[in-house]
């Protein structure tokens, strides 16, 4: 038969114990926590970036089309081609423009050129812009929620 005191150290051992697994269970608790906060946090840091990515994506093309659907203005207004401002658009656009070149007629009286190639390389570069975006969101994007 054991003695009180004996009995007393063996209930101190199994509190201590039980101290010590809710001490280690707090602790993978707090380990968890951390790991679900920093999976969150790249979670958010990717959306972010695939955010920001897809508005470069934008904005590139953008100042493209707007350069292209310049060129068209000037040329339907007969601009001059020796002005500084006309052959430094024509000559940034050209490159842009070329693939389409011939594809169509260029309708043209008394100077006034309706450039329909042109119009038609906005069109497939709004495409391609459209088209990129949504091969970035594809495989980038992580809806919220996901780890």
């Amino acid at each position: 038969m054991e003695t009180p005191r004996e009995e007393r150290s063996e209930s101190q051992g199994r509190v201590r114990d039980l101290e010590g697994m809710h001490a280690r269970a707090r602790a993978d608790a707090g380990e968890e926590a951390e790991i679900a906060h920093r999976e969150r946090h790249m979670v958010k840091e990717q959306r972010l970036f695939t955010f920001k990515f897809t508005e470069l994506i934008w904005f590139v093309f953008g100042v493209l089309e707007g350069l292209i659907g310049l060129r068209v203005l000037l040329k339907m207004m007969a601009a001059n081609p020796d002005n500084a401002f006309a052959a430094f658009i024509y000559s940034i656009t050209e490159i842009f423009v070329l693939p389409f070149k011939g594809l169509t007629a260029e309708p043209s009286a008394q100077g006034f050129v309706l450039e329909i190639p042109a119009i038609i390389a906005m069109l497939v570069y709004l495409l391609v812009a459209w088209a990129l975006t949504r091969a970035v969101w594809v495989l980038l994007y992580r809806p919220r929620g996901t780890f």
